[in-house]
């Protein structure tokens, strides 16, 4: 054989290797296209409406506490009407964003939390619902000893009911937390 033809053979064969690494890398290049896509269509939101809605049931949380300080002082019931509407609206809020984060799609232990917290959730409404019709009666004090037992510990199971979410696992944070309530 002659050298042109072995150059030839060897260009051609170098251009096949060529292809065949590019052909390959243009394959995990659109594989991680599409990771990174289902990255910030599905986890970035579920992260993002997980917090929405932790944020808002920590916010409708502390709006009891500031209920329950309105109903003992002397506070003019257009402001505790005020405050009542801004619970309502927080709790809302945090269902909305929570509805939102069920509708995209999760991982196992994603639909496992969201699971947990199908199941925790009505029992804290409701005893939101009983604290507030307790103020509304003028019990303040059964309405701190519910808040304080067991409505703040359904809210407390609440958020650890995510695995992704550490923060409320360490117990510094959680001492600050409590230290906030």
């Amino acid at each position: 054989m002659k050298i042109s033809t072995k150059l030839l053979l060897s260009f051609v064969l170098c251009a096949f290797i060529t292809l065949g690494v590019g052909a390959l890398g243009i394959k995990g290049v659109i594989r991680l296209a599409s990771a990174l896509d289902l990255t910030f269509s599905n986890n970035l939101v579920s992260v993002s409406n997980t917090a929405a809605t932790l944020n808002g049931l920590v916010a409708h949380n502390r709006g009891l506490y500031r209920l329950l300080d309105a109903s003992h002082g002397d506070v003019a019931q257009q402001d505790r009407e005020r405050v009542r509407q801004d619970i309502a609206a927080q709790l809302k809020a945090g269902l909305s964003a929570y509805a939102s984060y069920r509708t995209t799609p999760l991982e196992d232990d994603e639909r496992a939390a969201g699971d947990k917290f199908d199941q925790l959730m009505p029992g804290y409404i409701s005893s939101s619902e009983g604290i507030i019709a307790l103020l509304d009666a003028g019990q303040t004090e059964q309405a701190r000893v519910q808040l304080n037992t067991t409505n703040n510990e359904m809210f407390q199971a609440g958020p650890r009911t995510d695995p992704r979410d550490y923060r409320f696992q360490q117990p510094a944070d959680q001492r600050r937390l409590d230290r906030g309530r």
